[in-house]
């Protein structure tokens, strides 16, 4: 009796996917088997299928690398080109105090102390700098406080109301910037009065807009915190309010 499949000339059952040529053989070689076939021709055809089956899972592992070496490979076409990203940074500073004024009212005793007398203003001044280069740090104060008569008193024009901002003193009392502080302003020292200097050295077109008070701060968000303190008059000028308005300037390098 002949043996035979119920499907195509492959063994391909009817309503099933195609299967490949090595496993179509070992599937005939495992019917045969179990009908009982033990003739020679049976063990050719073991060994066929055994051969052929290796050289089918040899074949896949070969097509597998050739795939993927096609994408290098010479005869196949390919071209290139580029695009060119480009952002533009500015230099970035921004200098900004928690606070912009500062005032204190001498009693009638501090007045009379007169000089070698000193009172604290009580508030200080926090200022953040955002900058993305180093920079420094400069104030400019006027030479004189600016004098108004608010006491109601009759002024005929000869009383003195010039008094020299020399008689403020300020200190940075915190320097977080991670610059050095100049001209003694880590403690308290007068401030003085001086002019815009251009060129001063700083780097290509630079300025100097008065006393340098930090050197070379770093990049960041950083602070430093002002104080201000005032010698007593005595009796060197007349009563009123004297202001004095004092600029702090941060220049990158």
């Amino acid at each position: 009796m002949q043996d035979r499949f119920e499907g195509d000339v492959f063994g391909n059952v009817a309503g099933s996917r195609p299967i490949s040529v090595g496993l179509r053989l070992m599937v005939e070689l495992v019917s045969l088997v179990v009908k009982g076939t033990k003739t020679k021709t049976m063990k050719k055809v073991i060994l066929a299928s055994i051969a052929l089956a290796a050289f089918a899972t040899t074949a896949n592992a070969q097509l597998t690398g050739n795939q993927i070496n096609n994408s290098t490979n010479s005869g196949r076409a390919s071209d290139q080109s580029s695009v060119s990203l480009t952002v533009v940074v500015p230099n970035v500073l921004t200098l900004s105090p928690d606070a912009n004024s500062s005032s204190i009212t001498l009693t009638q005793a501090q007045t009379q102390a007169g000089a070698g007398n000193y009172y604290v203003l009580p508030t200080t001044n926090t200022w953040t700098v955002w900058s993305n280069r180093e920079y420094f740090v400069y104030y400019q104060a006027p030479a004189n406080f600016t004098y108004s008569n608010t006491t109601g008193a009759t002024d005929d024009g000869d009383e003195n109301t010039t008094w020299p901002i020399g008689n403020m003193k300020m200190e940075i009392t915190a320097n977080n910037t991670g610059g050095s502080i100049l001209n003694g302003y880590g403690a308290w020292t007068s401030l003085t009065h001086a002019a815009v200097v251009a060129n001063n050295g700083e780097g290509t077109n630079s300025i100097a807009p008065g006393t340098e008070l930090i050197d070379e701060g770093m990049p960041g968000n950083l602070s430093f915190t002002t104080n201000y303190e005032i010698q007593s008059p005595g009796y060197s000028v007349v009563g009123g309010t004297y202001t004095a308005t004092v600029y702090i300037w941060a220049i990158q390098e």
